[in-house]
C-alpha cells in the first residue's frame, strides 16, 4: 500500500500477512527529509504487528498470558475451573471461575495482583421486583440483568433491561425490517461499522444515573452473517471509580470478547445468558440500554486509531 506520514512524506509498505480484525501495525519512516518526498520500500522492515490480545486498565497495558503445563495439570483452577491471566510483567489481572461443571453456581471473579476485587453473576428473581416474577407478562419497568459484586460480596454495579408495554409488537416489526436495513447498509452505503454504548448502573433500581458505559465497535462482514467485534472498552462516567472498580467492570469486557470462545464457553454459559450485547435491532438494544449509530469507514477507522 501507499500512504502519507505526518509531514507529507510518502512511503510504500506491505500489509503483514495474518492481520485480523482489531489488530494494527505501525510503520516507522525517516522524518529528516523534505515534505512531499517519496520513499520506495523504506518502511518495509519497520513494521510492528501486535498479535497478542491486550487489555488496558487505566494507564497500564496488560498482555494476555498463557497457562503453563503445571498450571493446567496441577493447579486446581486449571483442573476444575477456568481462568485467564493478563500481565504487564509487574502487575497481574486474573479472571477465574473455580468449577466449570457448576458454572451456574460458581461466579467468575477478578483478581488484581492476587487480591480479589469482586465477581459477576446473573440477577435472580429475588433481586428484581416481585411483580416481575409473579406476572412477567404484565410487568413494565426496569430489571437487573447482571450484578457486579465487590470483594466483600456487596452488590455494587449492574446492567439492566427496560420492559415496556407493547414492546414485543415493535420487536416483530424490527425483526422484519432489519434484514432489509442491513442489505441497504452493505450494498448502497459505506456505513458498515457501528459504534454502541451500553450503560452501566449502580445497585439502586430507582437510580437512573449511569456510572460507566461499555463501548463497542463492530464491523459488518456480510449482511447475512453476524457482525465482527473490533474492540470493546469500559469508560467511567466520572472520576469516582477506583482502579479496583475498573478491574471489576473489566470482567464484562472479558466476557464479551472471550466468553463465547471454545476455551471458555462452558465456564461462561451462566453469565452469557444474562449478558446483553448489541444485536443491531433498535428495540432489543434500547431495552438493554444499548444505543448505537452507524459509521462509515473513515469515521470508524479514525476513532479506532485514536485508541492506539
Amino acid at each position: 500500500i501507499q500512504a502519507i506520514a505526518p509531514g507529507g512524506i510518502k512511503f510504500t509498505t506491505y500489509i503483514p500477512a495474518g492481520l485480523h480484525a482489531g489488530q494494527v501495525f505501525t510503520v516507522r519512516v525517516p522524518t529528516n527529509i523534505s515534505s512531499g518526498a517519496e520513499l520506495k520500500d523504506a518502511a518495509t522492515n519497520s513494521v510492528f504487528l501486535s498479535l497478542v490480545p491486550t487489555l488496558s486498565l487505566g494507564n497500564d497495558k496488560y498482555i494476555k498470558d498463557v497457562q503453563t503445563c503445571s498450571e493446567r495439570c496441577c493447579d486446581m483452577d486449571g483442573v476444575c475451573g477456568s481462568w485467564a491471566r493478563y500481565t504487564t510483567g509487574k502487575k497481574e489481572l486474573k479472571y477465574r471461575q473455580p468449577c466449570v461443571m457448576c458454572s451456574c453456581c460458581c461466579d467468575w471473579e477478578a483478581l488484581l495482583d492476587g487480591k480479589r476485587v469482586g465477581s459477576i453473576q446473573p440477577a435472580g428473581c429475588c433481586d428484581n421486583p416481585i411483580s416481575a416474577c409473579l406476572c412477567p407478562a404484565c410487568f413494565c419497568g426496569d430489571l437487573f440483568a447482571l450484578k457486579f459484586m465487590d470483594s466483600s460480596g456487596t452488590f455494587k454495579f449492574s446492567t439492566r433491561r427496560n420492559v415496556k408495554c407493547c414492546q414485543y409488537c415493535c420487536l416483530c416489526c424490527s425483526l422484519c425490517a432489519t434484514p432489509c436495513a442491513r442489505m441497504y447498509r452493505y450494498c448502497c452505503t459505506d456505513d458498515i461499522f457501528a459504534v454502541y454504548e451500553h450503560q452501566l448502573f449502580n445497585a439502586d433500581l430507582n437510580d437512573q444515573t449511569s456510572v460507566a458505559k461499555i463501548n463497542y465497535t463492530t464491523r459488518m462482514k456480510h449482511p447475512c452473517l453476524g457482525d465482527e467485534l473490533l474492540n470493546v472498552s469500559v469508560e467511567p462516567a466520572s472520576n469516582n471509580l477506583s482502579h479496583e472498580d475498573l478491574a471489576l467492570l473489566s470482567l464484562a469486557t472479558f466476557m464479551i470478547s472471550e466468553g463465547q470462545s471454545f476455551e471458555y464457553c462452558l465456564a461462561t454459559r451462566g453469565v452469557m445468558a444474562a449478558l446483553d450485547t448489541p444485536m443491531g435491532i433498535d428495540s432489543i438494544d434500547e431495552a438493554a440500554y444499548i444505543h448505537g449509530e452507524w459509521q462509515n469507514r473513515a469515521e470508524a477507522l479514525k476513532k479506532m486509531q485514536s485508541m492506539f
